[in-house]
């Protein structure tokens, strides 16, 4: 049976001045070749580069559709195909469908918003939706400036901001909810709203950190952070983290409101964002399941989930229906690109 090799990387982890230094060691002559030859060995970089030259591609099947090894007597190794050529190869019905859905589709998103507004979940469309509540708070999609103009005119505060949103997380995580959607895995809510009492206090007083105070984000699980587990989308896997990373430390300098860490597909190997230990994300412009919802005959039928992509999953959606404006993911091989694709950001 093939299992995960989750052998930790040991290579330096240097950014900054530090990082220019050791690019340009790797540089010279020899003594850089070496170093990084022996990095390579010690990650067992080798043994990857030959299993992908044994690697199997697999193919169509030209007779039932299915996807398959190579229907020849003696499969002969394929180079591994890059990111952008699908592995399943589309037939020309397949290839119809996909223009015509390029084609109608809306370039602009805030159109495609509106035509989707009433796919999303019962928690968006009431506690995030558009249209204001009885605080004037309208959460659809804002963007920096909506948040700190009106943090900065006082016709609302983080405070009250944060308020909302811890409501829509526990409402979209609640397992009695039907259009259950586990885009947020790790939160710290007392931390959070002491996050927000400060935000406030200093647009009241006029002492605003930076351009992002008071402004709500999240941050893939894959991402070390200070006063949350990071565990990489699993159940085995529980880090400490005892330092911010540099780009965390700069956004905490900004006066950001970290809500808390996004679902993601398991240590980040995969595409889909499906996961089985905290529950796979639904993508906001998917179809969600009503009332009553019938067919002609009476027959009670389940709508369509689709998947947000991965690997960074939860924080793609989370942007997408406007739960925050901004996410952090981690991209090695398409998982920003792809869940930003599939959901619309």
């Amino acid at each position: 049976m093939s299992v995960y090799n989750l052998d930790a990387v040991q290579s330096p982890r240097v950014c900054g001045r530090k990082l220019s230094l050791f690019s340009a060691f790797l540089r010279t002559p020899i003594i850089g070749n070496i170093f990084l030859e022996f990095i390579k060995k010690k990650n067992k970089t080798p043994e990857m580069l030959r299993l992908a030259e044994t690697a199997i591609t697999p193919r169509l099947d030209n007779k039932d559709g299915n996807l398959s090894v190579q229907q020849l007597p003696n499969p002969q190794p394929q180079p591994l195909l890059p990111l952008y050529y699908p592995v399943h190869e589309m037939t020309e019905e397949e290839k119809e469908m996909h223009q015509k859905m390029a084609k109608d589709a809306p370039l602009d998103l805030s159109e495609l918003a509106s035509m989707s507004e009433g796919q999303h979940p019962k928690v968006v469309s009431e506690g995030l939706g558009s249209g204001s509540d009885e605080n004037g708070v309208d959460f659809r999609h804002w963007t920096f400036s909506d948040y700190t103009t009106r943090y900065l005119n006082q016709t609302t505060t983080p405070s009250i901001v944060v308020e909302k949103i811890i409501l829509a997380i526990e409402e979209m995580n609640d397992p009695q909810n039907k259009n259950r959607s586990k885009l947020v895995i790790h939160m710290n809510v007392d931390d959070l709203r002491s996050q927000a009492a400060e935000s406030t206090k200093r647009y009241e007083s006029g002492k605003v950190m930076g351009i992002l105070d008071g402004i709500p984000i999240l941050i893939k699980d894959q991402i070390p952070t200070v006063g949350f587990p990071h565990t990489h989308g699993t159940s085995f896997q529980f880090e400490t983290v005892k330092e911010d990373i540099f780009p965390i430390v700069n956004l905490k300098q900004e006066g950001v409101l970290i809500v808390g860490k996004t679902n993601q597909h398991e240590i980040g190997i995969g595409t889909t964002g499906f996961n089985m230990t905290y529950g796979t994300p639904r993508n906001p412009y998917g179809k969600y399941e009503k009332e009553n919802d019938e067919d002609e005959d009476g027959t009670s039928r389940k709508q369509l989930h689709y998947f947000t992509g991965g690997s960074s999953s939860g924080s793609a959606a989370a942007v997408a229906m406007g739960l925050v404006p901004l996410a952090l993911g981690a991209d090695g091989g398409g998982s920003i690109r792809i869940p930003a694709g599939l959901c619309g950001c």
